[in-house]
């Protein structure tokens, strides 16, 4: 049967009513899914522009809090590091001049001792007094060390997000051959913000006072 035949004998449609649309009427669903599918589009885009911009103010927000947090700490560390070795030395000089008082090491022997103990040379310890007196002497020494490594490593952490700053396109190869450069180093030291105590003459004065011995200079002042 052709399909003359079917519409004479009222069979059924093989088209489904598709023969029925004019060409007008396909170029207008035409129109009707692209403009559908271009508003989905734009829709997207406009939500990707969003986020887009919600994460470029928010990572230039984090780090411009990142900087003022370094600044803050820049600002501040020094007298940190000022205070905690004023605690330092002052538990050292109240031993000290515990010592001195019960006489139980002589003046030549207790400069000696704090010496060792400051620059950690290794010396036989008679006495609980004299490894006190070490120990205490050493607890200066490390309080600077521990200053000062924790300054080296505010400086080389925050080498690479300056970097970063400055050039948002650098790879992570050149931030590790930057980091792995001996320079990049020397140039960290040279930004330490070093104590200005004048530490072994600090210590000499405070054994001299716990002895009641007068300081060579200010001898020569008076």
């Amino acid at each position: 049967m052709n399909s003359e035949e079917s519409k004479s004998s009222g069979g059924p449609n093989w088209l489904l009513g598709a023969d029925k649309l004019t060409t007008p009427t396909l170029e207008f669903l035409g129109f009707k899914i692209r403009d559908t599918i271009r508003s989905y589009l734009n829709s997207k885009a406009r939500e990707r522009a969003a986020v887009r911009k919600f994460e470029r103010e928010f990572f230039i927000r984090q780090g411009d809090l990142l900087y003022y947090g370094a600044d803050q700490f820049a600002l501040t560390f020094p007298a940190l590091e000022k205070e905690l070795l004023d605690r330092t030395f002052a538990r050292f000089e109240s031993l000290m001049k515990a010592i001195a008082e019960e006489g139980a090491i002589d003046p030549t022997r207790a400069l000696e001792v704090v010496t060792s103990g400051f620059i950690r040379r290794e010396l036989k310890l008679e006495s609980a007094h004299e490894i006190a007196l070490f120990q205490s002497a050493a607890s200066i020494l490390d309080t600077l060390v521990a200053t000062y490594s924790a300054q080296v490593m505010f400086h080389y952490c925050l080498v690479p997000s300056t970097v970063h700053r400055q050039d948002p396109e650098v790879s992570d190869d050149e931030l590790d051959a930057l980091m792995n450069n001996p320079d990049t180093m020397e140039q960290i030291q040279e930004e330490i913000d070093t104590t200005d105590h004048p530490l072994s003459e600090r210590i000499a004065r405070i054994v001299c006072r716990a002895y009641e011995i007068p300081y060579p200079d200010d001898e020569k002042k008076d």
